[in-house]
């Protein structure tokens, strides 16, 4: 999978790039943590030695001025080659007044499901194109004391309405 990340990114980045006509590729970024950046600066590096007449420069913005500052950039007359966001509604607010430029075809698999789990299309989607590209994702989970459920006969919730139950009778312990 790993493999098949660094080949979607640099294809991704060539495709914007050759998509521009220009030899000179910018991105905007808001990863702020030191490894994401790592891997992603290590992706330029080794597109930027297959392609040295393409010009690379990664623009990393904290977090938060990121966020006040992506709608301007992509209604500028300079807007960014290539962006770092979240999916999901955050982006389907830019793909629909035709900010962002659909990725159907850059997919080495032919496909996004190819690549990625089919449960990510829908956030990376919109109106059946793709827009986005996942570069990492979070499991999240819930972690509970067993001797606590077991002094208090609670079962594990399987549903929302049941973990919400469950909190309210570990509140009231």
């Amino acid at each position: 999978m790993k493999k098949s990340l660094a080949v979607l990114a640099a294809l991704s980045i060539a495709a914007a790039a050759f998509a521009s006509g220009s030899n000179e590729l910018v991105i905007n970024s808001y990863m702020s943590d030191q490894a994401p950046k790592d891997v992603f600066q290590k992706l330029v590096d080794d597109f930027q030695k297959k392609n040295p007449d393409i010009k690379v420069t990664v623009n990393t913005t904290a977090h938060e001025q990121f966020k006040t500052l992506l709608p301007s950039w992509l209604t500028s007359k300079q807007a960014p080659d290539v962006v770092t966001w979240f999916a999901g509604y955050r982006m389907q607010a830019f793909a629909e007044k035709g900010l962002l430029e659909p990725i159907n075809d850059v997919f080495p698999g032919g496909s996004f499901e190819s690549e990625f789990p089919a449960a990510f299309k829908s956030s990376a989607s919109y109106n059946g194109n793709v827009y986005f590209m996942p570069q990492s994702w979070y499991w999240w989970a819930v972690y509970y004391n067993k001797d606590v459920f077991a002094k208090l006969n609670l079962s594990i919730p399987k549903t929302a309405d049941e973990f919400l139950a469950v909190c309210d009778k570990l509140k009231a312990a």
